[in-house]
Order: structure tokens, then C-alpha cells, then sequence
């Protein structure tokens, strides 16, 4: 595994308003082929039918953003993590200076060397239309999309790359160098080049990679592929498991899921794979605001994670879910039970979170 580099002697701005260090350290591809310095970010920097990663990654998109993030300035594209830290929130750019911090003597004008965090969404294959989704992350959402003039494409599955295997092989040159890959989708458990890339870590004795998933856990196999097979040999994997309410709540918000059956995945990957790290992961939406506490209560109690092994993602689209839309006196209502209720938890440290809310 590639080592953390050393500091270097000028150090960046990492506690500016605007530095991330994602476009010196990750990758992300979205469904449909293009590819940005993290999956908030708007724009195009590059398509994966165009060019290569290595093409995109050295290229002048990316370049001239990183001359303007060591300059601390704003940049519109990155509209999501500001406006997610202006309400008091945690961006995804503060998890990036935090987590790569030990990357930081990437960060100079100079091109960096290939990346060591990846994101690759190979499709938007899904057998969820959650409510708050859209076609460009579910091929469910296809017939929905149609009717509502929302299309992003004309068909409903929407991939990165013309095939699976031209999919794996333009990733492979990559794997030498990562050390993390997050898997979100669509649903990753679906995807058949997901596997491919696991298999193709583990032939290459790469099981020091970590591997973070953002997952509905409906399904443990695809095909062939068993992933509680495959997660008992890499030594580190991170599931956050994507829920918004229990039982039928839970069904209705995000329609697909199965609240008997995601029980008992639960229980699967708790027998057969104890060193996976659990959490659940919680958009949070007028659906569920006002029963937030109840949703942490009843998860909590399932015993597969520790009170804090939450995130909360306030949803910012669509618009009409967006909790900002709801009137003074009822935003004042949620956060008054929020606090309440996170003040009798027993770890202290849960509070931050239901503050970000």
C-alpha cells in the first residue's frame, strides 16, 4: 500500500473557506460518464467516452480548479459543501481535508501523482425509485422520469462506459496506486463491474484497500458474486447502509426495499463478516424530520453499530423535500425534539450530529 506522503515545508490552506483536497487525491465518475473531483460537484471535467482517466486526471479542467482551490477561492461548482456549511452542517469538503490530511504535500501547482481515492459509478442500475432519487441514480426511476418529462437519457439504464469489461479495464490502471474506493450507485451490490474490480484487488494482493459502500442492502449476491465472500478478505470495509425510515415508512419513502429482508441481510453480514464496519445513512427530508428520533432509537436497537455510527444528509434536491421549505414554526418544532432527544443519549458525542440536521 503507498505509503502517506510527508509533509511538505509550505503547507495548504486547509482550513480556508474554499480549499478541498479532493482534486488532488480522489476521482469520481458518475453514471453517465462524467467525471469531477467528488461526486457534489457540479460541472464536467472530463468524460470517460472521450478520454482516459489518466487524460482527465492531468487535464486542464482539473488543473486550473486546483490553481483556484490554492487560492482559496469560491468556486460555483462546489455550491453544495458551501451551502451545507453555512447552515452549520458537515460538507464533503471538510471530510476531505480530514481524511487526506496526511495527502496534503500533493496540493501544489505541480501535477499530482495518479489518484488514491476513487468513485465509480459504472451505471445507475437500481431496484429502488426512492422518492427523493432520479433517473441519473436509478434505472427505476426510467418510467417515472418519462412521465415527468425527466429523462436523462432514452433508455433506462445509463452507464458510464459502452461495456462492463471496457468499464473494469479503463479502472485497472488505477488500482495499483488506491487506497480507498467508495461504492454508491444506483446499488453497487448490483453491478457486475464492481465485482470485477474486487476480484481484480485481490488477485493483485490488494486487500489493504479500504472498501466504503453506500448501500440499500437489498441484495447480498449478483449472479455469480457473493459479497459476503468477497468482504471476508479484505481486512477494512466501511457499510453505510441507506435507510430513511423503519417498515413501512421506510418502504414508502424509499419504494423497493423490504424491511423484513434488509433485517436479515443485517443479521448475514453480522454473522459472516464481524469486522465490517456498519453505520447507517439517513437524507433527510420533510418524509422524516419530525421522526428522527424514533428512526435512531429503533436503529440503534438492532445492536449492529453504536449510537454515533449515523450520518444525516440533509437533502438539498429535490427542492420540494427540502426541509428548508417548511414554515419557521415547524423547522423550530424538529430541531427543539432533535436536541431533546439527543440529549438523553447516553454518548455525548451524538449531539453534533443531530445538530448538523
Amino acid at each position: 500500500m503507498p505509503q502517506p506522503d510527508e509533509p511538505s515545508a509550505v503547507q495548504p490552506p486547509c482550513d480556508g473557506e474554499a480549499f478541498c483536497m479532493a482534486p488532488w487525491v480522489h476521482l469520481a465518475v458518475a453514471a453517465n460518464g462524467v467525471v469531477t473531483p467528488c461526486c457534489e460537484a457540479k460541472g464536467n471535467f472530463g468524460h470517460t467516452g472521450r478520454q482516459t482517466a489518466d487524460e482527465i486526471w492531468f487535464g486542464n479542467e482539473f488543473q486550473e480548479f486546483r490553481s483556484k482551490l490554492l487560492r482559496d477561492e469560491p468556486d460555483p461548482r462546489c455550491a453544495k459543501c458551501y451551502e451545507v456549511e453555512q447552515t452549520g452542517g458537515s460538507s464533503l469538503r471538510q471530510a476531505f481535508n480530514a481524511r487526506f490530511a496526511h495527502h496534503r504535500a500533493r496540493a501544489t501547482p505541480a501535477a499530482p501523482p495518479p489518484p488514491v481515492s476513487l468513485d465509480v459509478r459504472f451505471s445507475n442500475l437500481c431496484n429502488f425509485s426512492c422518492r427523493m432519487c432520479w433517473h441519473g441514480s436509478s434505472s427505476k426511476w426510467f418510467a417515472d422520469a418519462r412521465a415527468l418529462g425527466w429523462t436523462v437519457g432514452p433508455t433506462a439504464l445509463i452507464t458510464a462506459w459502452p461495456s462492463k469489461e471496457e468499464g473494469a479495464l479503463a479502472i485497472s490502471p488505477l488500482l495499483a496506486e488506491v487506497e480507498g474506493i467508495y461504492w454508491a450507485g444506483g446499488e453497487p451490490l448490483l453491478m457486475e463491474e464492481h465485482y470485477a474490480i474486487l476480484e481484480a484487488l485481490l488477485a493483485a494482493g490488494r486487500n489493504d484497500v479500504i472498501l466504503r459502500y453506500n448501500s440499500n442492502l437489498s441484495e447480498l449476491h449478483a449472479g455469480k458474486f457473493d459479497i459476503l465472500a468477497l468482504w471476508q478478505r479484505f481486512r477494512s470495509v466501511e457499510l453505510q447502509i441507506s435507510i430513511d425510515g423503519t417498515s413501512e415508512r421506510g418502504e414508502l419513502i424509499r419504494h423497493g426495499l423490504s424491511w423484513p429482508r434488509l433485517l436479515a441481510n443485517i443479521a448475514e453480514v453480522k454473522n459472516q463478516c464481524p469486522h465490517v464496519q456498519i453505520s447507517f445513512g439517513i437524507t433527510v427530508s420533510v418524509l422524516n424530520v419530525f421522526v428522527l428520533d424514533e428512526l435512531h432509537r429503533n436503529l440503534t436497537a438492532l445492536d449492529c453499530c453504536g449510537p454515533d455510527d449515523f450520518a444525516f444528509h440533509p437533502l438539498q434536491e429535490a427542492p420540494h423535500y427540502n426541509i428548508q421549505i417548511l414554515p419557521p414554526h415547524l423547522k423550530l418544532e424538529a430541531a427543539r425534539r432533535l436536541r431533546a432527544y439527543a440529549r438523553t443519549l447516553p454518548d455525548a458525542t451524538s449531539l453534533p450530529r443531530f445538530n448538523s440536521v
